[in-house]
């Protein structure tokens, strides 16, 4: 044992001293300057990740605070939450079609304002928006039935309508909420 641990020493001892010293950089006026540029544009790449580090996170932050902070100061703690929760199960009905009939007629009423703050937090759909997204969907079913039927012809008339309806639905808004892939899909 003694004997390994002194060729370890004796190997890491020499391995030290056969090692050559740091390069020293070079001092010419070029060499400095380059070193100064290369720096200089770290840091700048550096501030500039940490900025958009920094806005995104605001961003998702203020976006989820909207959303959830109604109902995220109702409760004191998440024990507090789910016994609310289980009050809440308990009081309906077992069979889940008499659950779905209790929940829905609950959320068509109109007075409730526990139904209005859902309808804030985009947690229910107002009728309005269901309205929207069945037109949505019409719009795009149509669109769909008459790309596929020009997509087949060669003429110059079936490009000029495809190039027509790509970019009346590739609008600024499409492009803004970044939906251009699924509005693709669709």
């Amino acid at each position: 044992m003694k004997e390994k641990n002194k060729n370890y020493y004796l190997k890491k001892k020499l391995s030290n001293e056969t090692k050559q010293p740091k390069q020293t950089l070079s001092m010419t006026n070029s060499a400095i300057k380059r070193r100064k540029e290369r720096k200089s544009k770290k840091e700048k790449r550096e501030k500039e990740t940490k900025r958009k580090q920094s806005y995104r996170k605001s961003a998702k932050e203020t976006a989820v605070i909207e959303q959830i902070s109604l109902y995220r100061k109702t409760f004191a703690n998440r024990t507090e939450k789910s016994r609310a929760l289980k009050k809440l199960k308990q009081s309906l009905p077992l069979t889940p079609n008499r659950r779905t009939a209790v929940m829905a007629s609950y959320l068509s009423s109109k007075k409730s304002p526990t139904v209005s703050n859902l309808e804030k937090m985009n947690v229910v759909v107002t009728p309005e928006d269901k309205n929207d997204i069945h037109l949505g969907k019409a719009v795009i079913h149509d669109l769909r039935e008459i790309v596929d039927k020009t997509k087949l012809l060669r003429t110059d008339g079936a490009r000029t309508a495809i190039s027509i309806i790509t970019a009346s639905t590739n609008g600024s808004n499409v492009q803004n909420e970044k939906k251009k892939v699924l509005l693709g899909k669709k």
